[in-house]
């Protein structure tokens, strides 16, 4: 039997852009769970203030789940399209991860509560937004909550459980 997967639907009352030609009303989670990254990039490294970040070319989700293996190497997140027109168009979005309990504490002892970082992303296409496992520090089991947000508007949520790490 094929399983189905629940597709998250948020819609707002309107959201208006700084352009005044571009209205976003929805966005739509596409894909959550494992991935694999190609064309990895760094972006910037750790610092005092937040997290480190990396860009990728293209992503292919391996596994479609709410629970994520506590594993250096795991990546995981959300794929989402946001319905507004003119298709194509680019617009601002935060995303932002929030750790859960403590967060993330690095061996330097600074302690990371949430990413958010802004993106440009297009209209009525997929677009991305993941955390990969590089260190064994980074793998704090519990509730990650990843947001996409525009105008101070959450458009789209989602909630991936990270699992204990395997000894």
């Amino acid at each position: 039997m094929k399983a189905r997967w629940p597709v998250l639907l948020i819609t707002l009352f309107c959201t208006y852009t700084a352009q005044s030609d571009i209205v976003v009303r929805a966005a739509e989670i596409t894909a959550f769970g494992v991935f694999e990254g190609y064309g990895k990039k760094f972006e910037r490294g750790y610092t005092s203030t937040g997290p480190g970040t990396d860009s990728l070319d293209y992503v292919r989700f391996v596994d479609f789940t709410n629970e994520i293996p506590g594993k250096v190497g795991i990546s995981f997140g959300i794929q989402y399209v946001i319905h507004s027109r003119p298709k194509g168009a680019l617009i601002e979005v935060i995303g932002i991860i929030v750790y859960p309990g403590e967060g993330l504490i690095s061996p330097q002892g600074d302690v990371y509560n949430r990413s958010q970082e802004t993106m440009s992303v297009k209209l009525g296409e997929k677009n991305f937004y993941g955390f990969g496992f590089d260190r064994p520090w980074e793998i704090v089991p519990g509730e990650w909550e990843f947001q996409i947000r525009h105008n101070d508007a959450v458009l789209a949520h989602k909630t991936l459980t990270v699992l204990e790490p395997e000894d």
